[in-house]
Protein backbone atom coordinates (compact mmCIF):
# COMPACT_ATOMS: atom_id res chain seq x y z
CA UNK A 1 0.00 0.00 0.00
CA UNK A 2 1.17 3.60 -1.07
CA UNK A 3 -0.31 6.57 0.88
CA UNK A 4 0.36 10.39 0.12
CA UNK A 5 -1.34 13.70 0.27
CA UNK A 6 -1.11 16.54 -2.65
CA UNK A 7 -2.99 20.28 -2.67
CA UNK A 8 -3.73 20.54 -6.25
CA UNK A 9 -5.90 23.31 -7.54
CA UNK A 10 -7.91 24.18 -4.68
CA UNK A 11 -7.85 21.54 -2.09
CA UNK A 12 -5.60 18.89 -0.67
CA UNK A 13 -6.52 15.20 -1.17
CA UNK A 14 -5.22 12.26 0.80
CA UNK A 15 -5.50 8.65 -0.66
CA UNK A 16 -4.02 5.31 -1.49
CA UNK A 17 -2.89 3.00 -4.13
CA UNK A 18 -2.97 -0.65 -3.36
CA UNK A 19 -1.73 -3.62 -4.98
CA UNK A 20 -2.62 -6.86 -3.54
CA UNK A 21 -0.55 -10.24 -4.47
CA UNK A 22 -2.31 -13.80 -3.91
CA UNK A 23 -0.45 -16.89 -3.32
CA UNK A 24 -3.08 -18.92 -5.52
CA UNK A 25 -2.05 -17.77 -8.56
CA UNK A 26 -4.17 -15.30 -9.35
CA UNK A 27 -4.15 -11.87 -10.88
CA UNK A 28 -2.93 -9.08 -8.77
CA UNK A 29 -5.58 -6.89 -7.47
CA UNK A 30 -4.92 -3.03 -7.87
CA UNK A 31 -7.28 -0.29 -6.89
CA UNK A 32 -7.24 2.95 -5.42
CA UNK A 33 -8.98 4.44 -2.47
CA UNK A 34 -9.69 8.22 -2.11
CA UNK A 35 -9.64 8.91 1.99
CA UNK A 36 -10.45 12.33 1.89
CA UNK A 37 -10.38 16.00 0.78
CA UNK A 38 -9.69 19.29 1.95
CA UNK A 39 -11.12 22.31 0.12
CA UNK A 40 -8.35 24.94 1.15
CA UNK A 41 -5.95 27.68 -0.73
CA UNK A 42 -2.96 25.94 0.58
CA UNK A 43 -2.23 22.90 2.61
CA UNK A 44 -0.80 23.19 6.39
CA UNK A 45 0.64 20.77 9.23
CA UNK A 46 -1.61 22.94 11.20
CA UNK A 47 -4.97 22.16 9.01
CA UNK A 48 -4.37 18.51 8.54
CA UNK A 49 -3.56 18.26 12.01
CA UNK A 50 -7.21 20.02 12.92
CA UNK A 51 -9.02 17.95 11.06
CA UNK A 52 -7.75 14.65 9.82
CA UNK A 53 -4.81 13.79 11.20
CA UNK A 54 -6.34 11.98 14.46
CA UNK A 55 -7.87 9.69 11.94
CA UNK A 56 -5.53 9.26 9.54
CA UNK A 57 -3.20 8.68 12.42
CA UNK A 58 -5.06 5.44 13.41
CA UNK A 59 -5.76 4.18 10.30
CA UNK A 60 -2.48 3.83 9.39
CA UNK A 61 -1.61 2.25 13.06
CA UNK A 62 -3.49 -0.39 12.16
CA UNK A 63 -2.68 -0.91 8.62
CA UNK A 64 1.42 -0.55 9.23
CA UNK A 65 1.32 -2.17 12.92
CA UNK A 66 -1.57 -5.34 12.72
CA UNK A 67 -1.98 -8.07 10.73
CA UNK A 68 -4.26 -8.96 7.27
CA UNK A 69 -6.27 -11.74 7.15
CA UNK A 70 -7.03 -13.29 4.53
CA UNK A 71 -9.43 -15.89 3.38
CA UNK A 72 -12.07 -17.37 0.43
CA UNK A 73 -15.30 -18.46 1.71
CA UNK A 74 -17.24 -20.91 -0.05
CA UNK A 75 -18.27 -19.19 -2.76
CA UNK A 76 -14.90 -17.89 -3.78
CA UNK A 77 -15.02 -14.45 -2.01
CA UNK A 78 -11.95 -12.92 -0.91
CA UNK A 79 -12.69 -12.05 2.95
CA UNK A 80 -10.15 -9.37 4.70
CA UNK A 81 -10.04 -8.44 7.84
CA UNK A 82 -7.77 -6.60 10.58
CA UNK A 83 -5.95 -8.22 13.25
CA UNK A 84 -3.92 -7.45 16.57
CA UNK A 85 -3.14 -11.29 16.54
CA UNK A 86 -1.00 -13.92 13.86
CA UNK A 87 -2.54 -16.53 11.97
CA UNK A 88 -1.42 -18.89 9.17
CA UNK A 89 -3.80 -16.92 6.78
CA UNK A 90 -2.45 -13.69 8.12
CA UNK A 91 0.04 -11.54 6.45
CA UNK A 92 2.01 -7.81 7.09
CA UNK A 93 0.96 -4.63 5.01
CA UNK A 94 4.07 -3.22 3.26
CA UNK A 95 3.14 0.49 3.85
CA UNK A 96 4.86 3.17 1.98
CA UNK A 97 4.57 7.35 2.29
CA UNK A 98 4.74 9.42 -0.76
CA UNK A 99 2.87 12.86 -1.98
CA UNK A 100 4.67 16.03 -2.70
CA UNK A 101 7.80 17.43 -0.89
CA UNK A 102 5.90 20.09 1.28
CA UNK A 103 3.45 16.94 2.42
CA UNK A 104 6.63 15.03 3.57
CA UNK A 105 8.18 17.98 5.45
CA UNK A 106 5.12 18.26 7.31
CA UNK A 107 4.53 14.10 8.17
CA UNK A 108 8.36 14.36 9.12
CA UNK A 109 8.45 17.19 11.29
CA UNK A 110 10.34 19.91 9.06
CA UNK A 111 7.37 21.70 7.27
CA UNK A 112 9.30 24.84 5.75
CA UNK A 113 12.37 23.86 6.39
CA UNK A 114 15.27 25.63 4.88
CA UNK A 115 16.41 24.10 1.69
CA UNK A 116 20.10 23.61 3.23
CA UNK A 117 18.62 20.57 5.13
CA UNK A 118 18.53 17.21 3.46
CA UNK A 119 14.92 15.37 3.96
CA UNK A 120 17.03 12.39 4.52
CA UNK A 121 20.38 12.89 5.36
CA UNK A 122 22.21 15.21 8.29
CA UNK A 123 24.33 16.46 5.91
CA UNK A 124 23.81 20.37 4.86
CA UNK A 125 22.99 20.92 1.44
CA UNK A 126 26.32 20.98 -0.25
CA UNK A 127 26.81 17.25 1.05
CA UNK A 128 23.74 16.17 0.25
CA UNK A 129 23.87 11.67 0.71
CA UNK A 130 27.12 11.87 -0.28
CA UNK A 131 29.20 8.47 0.99
CA UNK A 132 30.20 10.43 4.54
CA UNK A 133 26.62 11.45 4.80
CA UNK A 134 24.70 10.72 8.81
CA UNK A 135 20.87 9.03 7.39
CA UNK A 136 18.22 10.08 9.70
CA UNK A 137 16.34 7.53 11.61
CA UNK A 138 12.96 7.91 12.64
CA UNK A 139 14.00 7.48 16.08
CA UNK A 140 16.62 10.22 15.40
CA UNK A 141 13.74 12.49 14.28
CA UNK A 142 11.58 12.01 17.05
CA UNK A 143 14.47 12.82 19.23
CA UNK A 144 14.90 16.01 17.64
CA UNK A 145 11.61 16.82 17.19
CA UNK A 146 10.86 16.32 21.09
CA UNK A 147 13.87 18.09 21.87
CA UNK A 148 12.50 21.53 19.51
CA UNK A 149 8.97 21.02 20.40
CA UNK A 150 10.31 21.91 24.43
CA UNK A 151 11.32 25.39 22.95
CA UNK A 152 14.34 25.23 25.29
CA UNK A 153 16.39 25.45 21.69
CA UNK A 154 16.19 26.55 18.21
CA UNK A 155 15.22 23.84 15.68
CA UNK A 156 18.22 21.77 14.11
CA UNK A 157 19.25 20.44 10.86
CA UNK A 158 15.42 21.28 10.01
CA UNK A 159 12.88 19.38 12.51
CA UNK A 160 10.70 21.73 14.27
CA UNK A 161 8.34 19.02 15.29
CA UNK A 162 8.20 15.22 15.73
CA UNK A 163 6.70 13.17 13.22
CA UNK A 164 3.42 11.99 12.73
CA UNK A 165 3.40 8.57 12.06
CA UNK A 166 6.66 7.52 14.48
CA UNK A 167 5.34 3.85 13.96
CA UNK A 168 6.42 4.10 9.81
CA UNK A 169 10.22 4.08 9.25
CA UNK A 170 12.10 6.33 6.94
CA UNK A 171 12.85 3.99 4.84
CA UNK A 172 9.36 3.62 3.78
CA UNK A 173 9.41 7.11 2.53
CA UNK A 174 9.55 7.64 -1.17
CA UNK A 175 10.54 10.49 -2.86
CA UNK A 176 8.39 12.06 -5.44
CA UNK A 177 10.33 11.56 -8.69
CA UNK A 178 7.63 13.62 -10.08
CA UNK A 179 8.13 16.88 -8.20
CA UNK A 180 11.69 16.62 -8.11
CA UNK A 181 11.66 16.66 -11.39
CA UNK A 182 9.51 19.43 -12.03
CA UNK A 183 11.66 21.11 -9.57
CA UNK A 184 14.58 20.67 -11.61
CA UNK A 185 12.77 22.08 -14.54
CA UNK A 186 11.98 25.14 -12.90
CA UNK A 187 15.56 25.51 -12.31
CA UNK A 188 16.48 25.55 -15.47
CA UNK A 189 13.93 28.12 -16.65
CA UNK A 190 15.23 30.09 -13.83
CA UNK A 191 19.04 30.25 -15.30
CA UNK A 192 17.67 30.43 -18.68
CA UNK A 193 16.02 33.71 -18.04
CA UNK A 194 18.83 34.91 -15.90
CA UNK A 195 21.11 34.27 -19.32
CA UNK A 196 18.30 36.33 -21.63
CA UNK A 197 18.76 38.81 -18.82
CA UNK A 198 21.67 39.66 -18.17
CA UNK A 199 23.20 38.88 -22.27
CA UNK A 200 20.84 39.01 -24.18
CA UNK A 201 17.81 41.46 -23.51
CA UNK A 202 17.53 44.01 -20.74
CA UNK A 203 14.10 43.90 -18.88
CA UNK A 204 12.26 47.63 -18.66
CA UNK A 205 11.21 48.54 -15.25
CA UNK A 206 8.29 46.11 -14.16
CA UNK A 207 8.83 43.98 -16.77
CA UNK A 208 11.01 41.16 -15.13
CA UNK A 209 8.02 40.55 -12.55
CA UNK A 210 5.71 39.03 -15.54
Amino acid sequence: MVVGGDHGDTAFQFGASLSVHLRDGAEPINFEVSVCELICRKDTAKLIEETILERLTAGLKIVSLWHLHIERNEEGQILCDFKETHAENSHHVDLFVTGDLAFQAMALGKESMAGWWCMQCKAARANFLDEESEMWTMCGLVEAGTVAETGESEPKLGVKKTPWWPFIELTQYVSPLLHCEIGIGNNIFQLLRDVIYEYIEQYSPGEESI
